[in-house]
């Protein structure tokens, strides 16, 4: 077997020389490392003052003090993605800096708990089909200099929610969930998309409110779901429910919204643009009509710098040009953690979790290159001892050192949802159900290997498979890119897979794609298993869950986009689809009982996990430097709100290791979720 700790340590070591052969070929080696000598002083030189706080269950936890007069004033980061739109509805990534220029009817606080917004109350009927809020009066439409343009009303989420679901105007995105909760969205859409694309321009919001469940009054917005909804309070915090003026649509014409400037925006949250130059750097400032402006810490300026690799994050970082490097490549922190002397040793503060859970999947109707099936393959992932040697057999130290090179273990997910989600009425976080039915907790063993039941299992499916006409080793085919990060990281894994299964059993072949996974590997179905994350949309365990069922039309990414269930010929793993996606909308219709409900969902979970319909491996939280205090932030299970800087408790010192920790257990102690480890 793999001398784990032993190898993750030469590969770290590889990567450090790696890295340092890079700056040995450039011009900058030695003013970086002055700049890394100037940049000591930035290190905290005295300790930081604490206090004793009382926690939920009654005992002392001792919290640090962020002291008012070293917040910082201003944020300066770095950023690998630019702006690609300033129009928030029209993007499927994270909006960026731009949603700090919006505000959602529901905000987050930094215990994923609902605050208001825009709406400054809510409640639904007993069935939790209609929900209906209250708009705050009095909130004001400013222009990039803070001038009025207008008073936010409820007639701005007809225009919003319009917007979205007109295909001409918004070109799908943000389509999925209004399409699958609010009734008769999906018909509008499919209206929409119909129509002439001059007509569909022209479209107001009468046809809307006649089709769709959306309906508004004097001071409130209500909207009627297709089934119960108990979570659409978490939904009010998308951008698909954010609001829109019709203003702005007349002040710069409807077909330019799209491609709006950041300058020509109205806003209503708590930042206004400052200044943009494309592709290279952009500042917000604080928006002095802010609703709650009295009530909210804000930064005089934040401004992000982009970056062509994290690597420059770091290296802009040593050279003052920012006070928060966020991102840091595994290869940075590979080279500073290995080297004790390094000033920034001690302060690779762990990130907070993401609410992004990554997992292995099978490929159940698998192609060869030449478009036949391949049938080896297919026999073996319907084969249940088969998945489940993947499941008791490896050990992913290795590849969870690349995730996290200080403490892999605690990257380890055994869920497919994840931690801080959701959780029962006595605060029992919902993912512990799901481990107390399958009997394993990360938390005590980080891995789910079991040899005993690995050799049972694979002696029972070299027999099986051998009866079905399977021949051994059985071919698996892995896909990447061609960036040496992911290289890298597959290697680990193919070597993973055929050290402890046995190249006997199966045999791995890695290949590269030249420009997109979607097109040269997941349609045409050529990858045997996949790795791949998914990041919650809201704070159901349905939104992870609902990634595995069978029944949503290809929309279903776990299930339709890498495991391709819907073409897939064996009955075995087709039924338990079937069975797993009944569970799960039976579970879902479950009303007036949150708890009974995630216990049934838990259960489903459960039962997906025991048949290896899929393996969690790990979530993506890995390493900062960072003045700011992670567990002050907006901790929205969906990251919408990611970005908004909001409340963030910063010291001009910045935070070690041991600092975060201490701000975690006293984050956690007043009720709050972060990592299990």
């Amino acid at each position: 077997m793999i001398m784990k700790k032993i190898i993750a340590i030469i590969l770290a070591a590889a990567m450090t020389l790696s890295l340092a052969a890079c700056a040995g070929s450039t011009d900058n080696t030695t003013e970086s490392a002055a700049a890394q000598q100037e940049t000591t002083t930035k290190a905290p030189a005295t300790e930081k003052e604490t206090e004793v706080i009382t926690g939920t269950d009654g005992e002392d936890v001792i919290s640090l003090v962020d002291d008012e007069g070293k917040q910082l004033t201003e944020l300066v980061q770095a950023s690998a993605w630019g702006v690609s739109t300033w129009c928030i509805f029209n993007s499927t990534n994270k909006p960026g800096v731009a949603i700090n220029f919006s505000e959602p009817l529901v905000n987050a606080d930094n215990y994923n708990l609902p605050q208001p917004g825009l709406a400054e109350s809510w409640s639904s009927n007993a069935d939790e089909t209609v929900w209906t809020f209250k708009i705050r009066k009095g909130v004001k439409w400013v222009d990039a200099n803070g001038d009025e343009k207008g008073e936010v009303t409820p007639e701005d989420w007809l225009w919003g929610l319009e917007w979205v679901l007109n295909f001409w105007k918004n070109d799908s995105y943000q389509t999925t969930l209004p399409m699958s909760t609010i009734k008769g969205a999906k018909e509008y859409y499919e209206y929409t998309q119909s129509l002439p694309e001059d007509q569909a321009w022209e479209l107001g919001v009468d046809k809307l409110q006649e089709m769709v469940g959306i309906e508004i009054g004097d001071d409130t917005v209500t909207y009627t779901c297709i089934n119960s909804c108990s979570y659409f309070d978490s939904l009010a915090e998308c951008v698909f429910l954010f609001p829109l003026a019709k203003g702005q649509l007349d002040e710069v014409g409807v077909r330019n919204f799209k491609s709006i400037d950041p300058f020509s925006l109205w806003c209503c949250g708590p930042y206004l643009p400052e200044t943009y130059v494309e592709n290279n750097s952009w500042s917000i400032i604080p928006n002095p009509t802010y609703w709650n402006i009295d009530n909210t810490t804000l930064f005089e300026r934040v401004k992000i710098i982009k970056v062509e690799s994290t690597d420059m994050s770091y290296e802009l970082f040593l050279n003052n040009e920012l006070n928060y490097p966020a991102d840091l490549s595994t290869a940075t922190i590979n080279m500073i953690w290995n080297d004790p002397t390094n000033p920034w040793h001690d302060y690779l503060a762990k990130k907070a979790d993401t609410g992004v859970s990554w997992g292995m999947f099978f490929n159940y109707a698998k192609k060869n290159l030449d478009g036949s099936d391949d049938v080896n393959w297919n026999k073996a992932a319907a084969n249940e001892n088969f998945r489940k040697c993947f499941y008791y057999g490896l050990d992913l130290y290795n590849y969870l050192a690349l995730i996290d090179p200080i403490d892999p273990e605690s990257a380890a997910r055994g869920t497919m949802t994840v931690f801080g989600l959701a959780s029962l009425s006595d605060n029992t976080d919902y993912t512990s159900l799901v481990y107390d039915e399958i009997g394993y907790h990360p938390f005590d063993n980080y891995t789910h290997q079991d040899l005993d039941k690995f050799e049972e299992c694979k002696a029972s499916a070299l027999e099986e498979l051998a009866a079905d006409g399977v021949t051994f080793p059985i071919h698996i085919d892995m896909w990447t890119t061609s960036a040496q990060a992911n290289v890298d990281k597959w290697t680990i894994f193919k070597e993973i897979i055929e050290d402890y299964l046995g190249t006997d059993f199966v045999e791995v072949e890695l290949h590269t794609v030249v420009t997109s996974k979607m097109s040269e590997v997941y349609q045409p179905s050529y990858h045997s298993i996949e790795l791949q994350g998914y990041g919650a949309l809201f704070a159901d365990p349905l939104t992870f869950l609902n990634q595995m069922c069978s029944d949503m039309s290809g929309n279903g990414e776990w299930a339709d986009l890498y495991g391709h269930i819907s073409e897939c010929t064996n009955e075995e793993p087709v039924k338990l689809f079937e069975e797993f996606t009944k569970m799960v909308r039976e579970a879902s219709a479950i009303t007036g009982d949150h708890d009974a409900r995630y216990k049934a969902l838990a259960k489903a979970e459960a039962f997906a996990l025991e048949h290896v319909l899929c393996m969690p491996t790990h979530t993506p939280a890995s390493r900062e430097i960072t003045p700011v205090n992670t567990y002050s932030k907006i901790a929205a299970i969906n990251d919408t709100q990611s970005t908004r800087y909001i409340n963030w408790r910063t010291n001009y010192e910045y935070y070690t290791m041991d600092d975060i920790e201490i701000l975690k257990q006293a984050h956690i102690a007043t009720g709050g979720t972060a990592n299990f480890k």
